[in-house]
């Protein structure tokens, strides 16, 4: 094992730097993971936007009702009524919506001809268009009493309007799943966890294979009573075992950090969760191996690091939601690795049954992720042997010592 043992040696001797980038990544993923639960939170819970009533009308019970309908689904920003104190409220979204009451609108109100609400909002704004509905119900239902009962007073009017609008649903919600989902927090991990995998396998191979690769040190090899196939054998041996202990070292961290919120969630789910880092560890390991040819420096190797991994996952929908991509850019993200595992950790969080139908995309995924590490490691070899057959592959480079 004199070869491994060096392979071991080596990385002591980085093992500075690559502490430095886990814990610094760490940090990166645990913000990051906890910075995007509000953008996949499905919890609903009801916001008050701000709103302005400006009434040219004068008091009356019809414009007081409305003002205490409109207070309790919104905040009032009081502004003057001046043109340019409303048009910088709208410019700036100080006021989401600016409801202008004409003189003579509650005169007209049940009129053939009633005159119309102005409105002002900030264009295509969520909270413009609630308040906006909110003020046609209110006046709709005004108009719709008052014609099934002309004799009603105002004031009854206005009783009768405020408690047919308080009048709501009641809403269930039921789940197909017979165990609570994977918690969002350690959904969102899972994802992030493909960026530093990638980090972490490529500069844990790279670092080796950067100083096997060197033209002096193949030629010892080559003429040393060890047999190429032994060297090789034993270079795999530790590719793999610093892959899995990467995998390892994260997918314990996650469970340390987000286990408590794993209480009630199927076990099969997290072993997927598992199995799906753990099949893009292997192709991070083909990721890294294919690079390791061209790489030259410890400079190189951090750049083509933080290159392979935030391009990659960029555009596999690591960072951005698959959601939010366009279908040109989801043909291309196929093409990735990094697409098909957070498609696979979608697809294991939003599993309602463990079927055969409903685990084929799952194993599809991960079928496809072993597909690219397949070719990954083929390319290696025929990159490997055409160095190995040209003179430039001897070529000079700095020793381990000066680098």
């Amino acid at each position: 094992m004199k070869v491994f043992n060096s392979c071991i040696r080596i990385m002591k001797r980085r093992k500075a730097s690559f502490l430095v980038y886990l814990i610094i990544f760490l940090v990166l993923v645990v913000l990051m993971t906890t910075f995007s639960v509000e953008n996949y939170s499905t919890d609903f819970s009801a916001q008050k936007p701000e709103f302005t009533l400006i009434n040219r009308d004068g008091e009356s019970p019809l414009i007081n009702g409305f003002r205490e309908y409109l207070e309790g689904y919104g905040t009032e920003f009081p502004l003057p009524d001046e043109e340019q104190a409303l048009q910088d409220a709208v410019f700036f979204q100080a006021s989401n919506y600016i409801a202008v009451i004409p003189e003579g609108f509650t005169a007209s109100l049940f009129g053939e001809n009633p005159v119309p609400l102005q409105k002002t909002t900030f264009p295509d704004s969520a909270k413009g268009y609630y308040l906006d509905s909110l003020v046609n119900q209110y006046w709709n239902q005004i108009r719709m009493i008052h014609t099934a009962e002309p004799e009603l007073p105002e004031d009854q009017l206005i009783q009768k309007t405020a408690e047919s609008l308080a009048v709501t649903a009641k809403a269930e919600l039921f789940s197909e799943n017979e165990t609570p989902p994977v918690p969002v927090y350690y959904q969102l991990y899972c994802q992030m966890q493909g960026y530093i995998l990638i980090v972490l396998v490529l500069l844990g191979i790279s670092t080796v294979l950067m100083v096997f690769h060197r033209p002096y040190i193949r030629l010892r090899n080559m003429c040393s009573p060890m047999p190429p196939e032994k060297v090789s054998a034993q270079t795999i041996l530790y590719g793999i075992a610093i892959s899995v202990l990467a995998w390892l070292l994260l997918t314990v961290f996650g469970l340390i950090l987000w286990g408590h919120t794993l209480s009630g969630t199927d076990l099969r789910q997290i072993l997927l969760l598992a199995a799906n880092s753990l099949t893009f560890t292997i192709t991070s390991a083909g990721i890294a191996v294919l690079a390791s040819c061209f790489l030259h420096s410890p400079n190189i190797q951090n750049a083509a690091a933080n290159f392979l991994s935030l391009g990659l996952c960029f555009l596999g929908g690591v960072f951005v939601p698959l959601e939010l991509f366009g279908e040109g850019m989801i043909r291309v993200a196929r093409f990735t690795p990094t697409y098909w595992y957070t498609f696979a950790v979608g697809e294991i969080c939003s599993l309602t049954g463990f079927s055969a139908g409903e685990l084929g995309p799952v194993w599809q995924a991960l079928g496809i992720q072993l597909g690219f590490a397949a070719a990954l490691f083929c390319v290696t070899m025929a990159v490997q042997r055409h160095r190995n057959s040209v003179e430039e592959g001897f070529g000079q480079t700095r020793t381990e010592y000066e680098a």
